[in-house]
């Protein structure tokens, strides 16, 4: 199994290493196999130059799996979209500069638990971040009453399968709840979703959505008024 590990960036110098190196330094074997994806929106405070000295400084065999492109790009989701349409992995995470994936293993882990010839469409386990100077995992289930309308599940917990993202990709309708409506949209559709318990991600809360709650809010009530349509 493959997995694509992207991350969007714009200006994240002083977070973008350690994101990067809980990527690269991801066991693998003959079962597990990724590739990092750093899909950057032209930043000017030497982000793309970080990544690069610091991938270049990694042994062949693993500099080789990290992928940097710095593109104009209309938003956080439109350079998500950019940066699905390079992957070649069988599923694709998303992590933002600043996260981290949680243990070395995280990806052997998540290929043991699914099982090597999974057909799941979505994985997805849970995150820990740290609220009020506390570590605290914050695990959320699928739920239609919940999870789904009004306190998504961490993207940075999810693994999606890329075939998925041919059939609808993030809609730039909805700036900053647009993962929220694709899983909705794959929920409406009947994919193959699975829980498997393994904390995948440390989850910064100083990211996108947690610097703008009151724009999320409002998106997500917004949302919610549109899935009376979209869920049932």
């Amino acid at each position: 199994m493959k997995f694509s590990i992207i991350t969007v960036t714009y200006n994240c110098k002083e977070k973008i290493g350690i994101t990067l190196d809980s990527v690269v330094m991801q066991k693998t074997d003959e079962n597990t196999d990724f590739e990092y994806i750093i899909m950057d929106g032209q930043s000017d405070d030497g982000t793309i130059a970080t990544a690069k000295s610091l991938s270049e400084n990694l042994p062949g065999d693993i500099s080789r799996r990290v992928f940097i492109y710095s593109e104009k790009d209309d938003g956080i989701y439109d350079a998500m979209n950019k940066a699905v349409k390079k992957a070649t992995g069988d599923y694709i995470l998303f992590l933002g500069a600043g996260d981290y994936l949680y243990t070395d293993d995280v990806l052997k882990k998540t290929v043991r638990l699914a099982g090597r010839r999974c057909n799941a469409d979505i994985l997805y386990g849970y995150v820990y971040t740290t609220i009020n100077g506390k570590l605290k995992d914050e695990i959320r289930k699928f739920d239609i009453k919940y999870s789904l309308r009004i306190l998504p599940i961490y993207h940075q917990a999810v693994f999606a399968a890329r075939h998925l993202f041919n059939e609808k990709q993030f809609d730039l309708k909805y700036p900053v709840v647009a993962d929220q409506d694709w899983m909705m949209y794959m929920y409406k559709h009947h994919k193959k979703i699975r829980y498997i318990n393994l904390p995948v991600s440390y989850y910064e809360e100083n990211g996108f959505s947690s610097d703008n709650p009151e724009r999320v809010k409002a998106a997500s009530a917004d949302l919610e008024s549109e899935s009376s349509v979209i869920l049932f």
